[in-house]
């Protein structure tokens, strides 16, 4: 059986001449190539694992609020503020994810959706805690001009986990 012999005892049996190069080298490869593979591919019954694997969610934002048609993992997105809210009055964003994403790491960019040069400016992300309604699914996005006043800007968020 090709790969049931250890490492040691197929040196031994090709330098004595009793196990023949080819088989030698062939057991050596399905080795090697067995335990790359162990380290990429998930058993098919697995269902923990495959839900462990790295998963991008994003959102296409217009300045208004609004969820351009290219999203996933988004359950809803909105614009923040005036206040006294306790949010800005321009460029404060509220984007909720179906899953937890407090542990993932998050980029936004500003952005036009459209085809035209999207406006030059600033945008933070930032996690939102507390005790809100769905803790460590919603993340707050900032926008700003480049002299750093706040202004709704269209941008797009990536989350990856």
């Amino acid at each position: 059986m090709v790969g049931a012999e250890p490492f040691d005892e197929l040196a031994v049996g090709v330098a004595d001449g009793t196990i023949s190069r080819g088989k030698a080298l062939k057991t050596v490869f399905g080795g090697l190539m067995g335990g790359l593979l162990s380290l990429f591919a998930l058993p098919a019954h697995d269902a923990e694992a495959r839900t462990r694997l790295p998963k991008t969610l994003w959102v296409v934002v217009r300045s208004d609020g609004t969820v351009v048609s290219k999203s996933r993992g988004v359950q809803s997105v909105r614009k923040l503020g005036p206040p006294p809210s306790g949010y800005r009055a321009n460029g404060d964003y509220e984007v909720v994810f179906s899953p937890n994403v407090s542990l993932c790491a998050k980029n936004a960019t500003i952005s036009s959706n459209d085809d035209s040069v999207p406006a030059s400016g600033e945008i933070v992300v930032t996690q939102e805690f507390g005790t809100i309604p769905n803790f460590g699914a919603w993340v707050r996005v900032l926008t700003q001009n480049s002299s750093g006043a706040a202004l709704d800007q269209p941008f797009s968020l990536v989350v990856h986990c």
